[in-house]
């Protein structure tokens, strides 16, 4: 299995022990190359994730000013009887 295989494969966990196993100081530029093609990617991903729920969340809020419940017309005695039947 190569460098490239492995961080290409997703599993990080294999590369970090071939990294311990190699226990040089150097290790193969195409290696880090590798990872900081991963990580920047990664940043990006997380970037636009946290962009998107910032959105929805958002969009949550104003569904639930929206929304219709008994608590939002209680104060208002003719819609009150109007959706329930029922005298305030």
């Amino acid at each position: 299995m190569t460098d490239a295989d492995v961080v290409n494969g997703n599993n990080i966990s294999e590369l970090f022990k071939k990294l311990k196993d190699l226990n040089v100081k150097q290790i193969d530029i195409s290696v880090v190359e590798c990872l900081h093609d991963k990580l920047v990617k990664l940043d990006h991903s997380l970037h636009l994730a946290n962009s998107q729920l910032q959105e929805l969340k958002k969009i949550c809020k104003q569904y639930e000013e929206r929304q219709f419940t008994l608590h939002s017309i209680k104060d208002n005695n003719e819609a009150v009887v109007f959706y329930t039947g029922v005298q305030n």
